[in-house]
């Protein structure tokens, strides 16, 4: 069973900013955070066969996300992914709210979250886990 500090751990080799937000007694949400750049346009979207896609979250964000999961359920832990890749579903926490509680960055007066490396450039996806992180 890998423990709190292994979590983490290979969260930091799988994303560019790994935060922890408790939510009760039981639970944490784990918010990940990665570079949105040219080579990697986490941006990328648009409409295929009459659906949105979500291509550049797709691409480079989900792999990362399974990966995660499959770490996190193989030591034990139950865990889930919050929303559709990186976009909370409604009534969902909001990720940005959770990323600045989780001392990630601060709001902007954009309302986009500022990392001191990274500026406004993070996109920020959840696990909600029963972990002991934090």
């Amino acid at each position: 069973m890998a423990s709190a500090q292994q979590i983490l751990e290979y969260a930091g080799s799988l994303f560019d900013v790994v935060g922890v937000k408790r939510l009760s007694s039981a639970d944490s949400l784990l918010i990940l955070g990665l570079e949105s750049t040219v080579e990697r346009d986490l941006d990328e979207f648009g409409y295929s066969n009459g659906h949105f896609q979500i291509y550049g979250f797709e691409k480079h964000l989900r792999p990362r996300l399974e990966k995660l999961v499959n770490f996190i359920k193989n030591s034990g832990f139950s865990t889930r992914p919050v929303g559709r890749c990186g976009y909370p579903l409604e009534s969902e926490v909001n990720l940005k709210e959770m990323a600045i509680c989780a001392d990630i960055g601060k709001r902007g007066k954009n309302t986009l979250v500022l990392h001191p490396k990274y500026g406004t450039r993070l996109r920020f996806a959840a696990l909600k886990t029963n972990a002991p992180l934090g």
